[in-house]
């Protein structure tokens, strides 16, 4: 029988609350198995789940900060703990934080990278501060990505810009080849553009809305390939990305959900039950 294999383990951060209302988001049409408010994990449970997600990863072991809403949102000391719990003093996981960045400050992340985050991913759809603030929160929340990006690399943190494909942000070659200058500029290590996905469950509540919003603004990848592979390198790519090297920077090409290949999968989930699970979107595929 074929061994599984984990490419990343996440841990569910804060609750379902979010501090943007991005219009084709669909962690609220997924299912969060556990109570909405904000109810941590053990950490001794967690530390359970992480050794036994070591004994199966393949590749380097990313411990993943995520959540249904926005992690940030949580204690910074929840985080801070979190951080800990899988980086086990340099013997365990290796930690990503992913958020939209705008509530972070020099302070927080400061005391994270002390504590052992490595990897800080920022969610965006441009470079752009008045389309990222306009698209994802209606022009209530004000962005300094660039800042931010220059702060957390001055830190020695790796920083990927998560660019998510969208009518009005990178969506031709020219706003590509604005924003990989840009991405380097300000010192991005990784970016990654991902395909939008309708939710696949249209009957849960919120799902058409966000359906509909993606049919209308989605912009599929073709262009961004075409001048990867012509101005980059392709590298060896993952069961479910394209991967590419681009004036100095690493660039992933993806889609919105990865179902698992070949026995690998891309997620297993920490839930807020506090088991494990093989699937965002499928409740019934636990597996710990």
């Amino acid at each position: 029988m074929q061994r599984m294999q984990i490419t990343t383990l996440s841990v569910m951060a804060g609750s379902t609350a979010c501090n943007l209302s991005c219009p084709y988001c669909i962690s609220k049409t997924t299912y969060r198995v556990g109570q909405a408010i904000c109810t941590p994990v053990d950490l001794g449970r967690i530390a359970f789940l992480a050794d036994k997600f070591l004994r199966v990863c393949s590749g380097l072991p990313f411990g993943i900060i995520t959540g249904k809403g926005e992690p940030t949102l949580a204690d910074p000391d929840e985080i801070g703990a979190l951080i800990e719990v899988l980086y086990a003093g340099g013997h365990g996981l290796i930690p990503e934080l992913q958020t939209n960045g705008v509530r972070l400050d020099a302070d927080r992340l400061a005391s994270w990278r002390e504590k052992g985050l490595n990897t800080l991913a920022l969610s965006c759809v441009s470079e752009r501060d008045e389309v990222n603030s306009q698209i994802l929160s209606g022009g209530r929340v004000s962005w300094k990505l660039g800042e931010l990006v220059e702060r957390a690399s001055g830190m020695g943190l790796l920083v990927r810009l998560t660019v998510i494909l969208t009518r009005g942000g990178v969506d031709d070659e020219a706003r590509f080849l604005s924003f990989m200058r840009w991405a380097k500029s300000r010192g991005a290590q990784q970016v990654t553009f991902r395909r939008m996905g309708a939710p696949r469950d249209l009957a849960r509540e919120g799902s058409q809305r966000v359906a509909d919003w993606i049919d209308q603004n989605r912009i599929e990848p073709s262009f961004l390939i075409d001048a990867l592979e012509a101005g980059g390198r392709e590298q060896d790519p993952l069961p479910w990305a394209q991967v590419f090297t681009y004036d100095g920077l690493s660039v992933v090409v993806t889609d919105h959900m990865n179902p698992p290949r070949d026995n690998m999968l891309r997620h297993a989930i920490i839930q807020p039950d506090g088991h494990l699970y093989g699937s965002w979107d499928d409740p019934g595929n636990i597996l710990i």
